[in-house]
């Protein structure tokens, strides 16, 4: 899940506050939501007991999902938005 993160945030491209803002949620969901993943190997294998702690993180499972997803689709939405660096050039040599 990370790396999905990393995929759609490219890193230099973060230069705003409200786009790291969206980066740090989304990053500590998919963190919180690849500790899920390691956590329900980890009862498959039968490594560890579950608990109603365990069970409690699992059961978030799906809502950190839709979580990341919902801010990625943000974020892309967010840049679609952006005015690009050539159309703000050309805009600024038409203005003068």
């Amino acid at each position: 899940m990370q790396q999905k993160v990393k995929d759609v945030f490219e890193l230099g491209a973060i230069n705003d506050a409200f786009s790291r803002e969206l980066y740090k949620k989304v990053r500590n969901s998919a963190k919180k939501l690849d500790n899920i993943l390691k956590t329900e190997e980890r009862l498959k294998n039968k490594e560890i007991k579950s608990t109603s702690d365990i069970q409690e993180k699992l059961s978030a499972k799906q809502a950190l999902s839709q979580q990341v997803d919902e801010i990625i689709a943000v974020y892309k939405m967010y840049q679609k938005a952006l005015p690009s660096k050539e159309t703000s050039l050309v805009a600024e040599n038409v203005e003068t």
